[in-house]
């Protein structure tokens, strides 16, 4: 079964949030970004986090402006050595209160849960109120167990591409 690489994800000014937020990894070999209206066709499981999201901040999330970016930042076939790294990312998020904060502890913990990493590999990478824009980072320490197989197929595949058009 092949899965679409979609780009449909934008900020509110219109401009591409991958490019917005890929900026700042530039150590990035490959990626696959995914909105939760994406997800929601292939996995159920990841998207019961968007579920939950949800539930925790009802205000602004949606399926279109939530998303996963999957990426791959080290890989060595020789050694059968990789290291990824998933990011939550959502382009309209207005909770930066103190009650917010717990909630968000709290889904730090079910994303980790959900990826099968221990809550310590996730991380806030961006919280801003004003901008309303919020960046997770979970670092992968066992990406065979922790990523889904289909995804991980599509960012090794665009990794190759990369190689050959690179020659």
């Amino acid at each position: 079964m092949s899965y679409p690489i979609l780009y449909s994800y934008y900020c509110r000014s219109g401009d591409k949030v991958g490019i917005e937020v890929l900026s700042q990894y530039e150590f990035c070999k490959a990626y696959l970004c995914l909105s939760f209206r994406e997800i929601k066709r292939h996995s159920r499981k990841l998207y019961a986090l968007f579920e939950e999201f949800s539930d925790l901040f009802p205000d602004h999330p949606t399926e279109d402006n939530t998303f996963l970016i999957f990426m791959l930042d080290e890989y060595e076939e020789e050694y059968g050595y990789e290291k990824w790294r998933v990011l939550f990312v959502c382009t309209h998020f207005e909770h930066n209160c103190i009650e917010d904060m717990v909630n968000l502890v709290r889904f730090m913990c079910s994303m980790a849960s959900t990826f099968r990493e221990h809550p310590g590999q996730v991380l806030v990478n961006v919280l801003q109120g004003n901008g309303e824009f919020l960046i997770l980072e979970l670092m992968i320490a066992d990406p065979r167990r922790s990523i889904p197989e289909w995804v991980r197929r599509l960012v090794l595949q665009e990794f190759d591409l990369k190689k050959i058009m690179e020659g």
